[in-house]
């Protein structure tokens, strides 16, 4: 079984950089008096109501394996 998938997050970006990281962001203790901020995002992904192909053949059942 093949399965494709494409997630799209839009943004204007002028500058950044980024990393993955766990627990809270660390800098060093002389960036603190910089006036930049720094903190990090959560990104969530959430998983909808399903849609049906339009162009199914009538009838055609959800299959089992899909959870509710």
């Amino acid at each position: 079984m093949l399965v494709k998938g494409t997630t799209v997050v839009g943004m204007t970006i002028a500058e950044a950089s980024a990393k993955v990281r766990v627990g809270p962001p660390v800098d060093d203790e002389s960036d603190y008096a910089l006036p930049l901020w720094a903190g990090t995002i959560a990104i969530h992904q959430v998983v909808g109501e399903d849609t049906a192909d339009s162009r199914l053949i009538p009838g055609t059942a959800r299959p089992p394996g899909l959870a509710d």
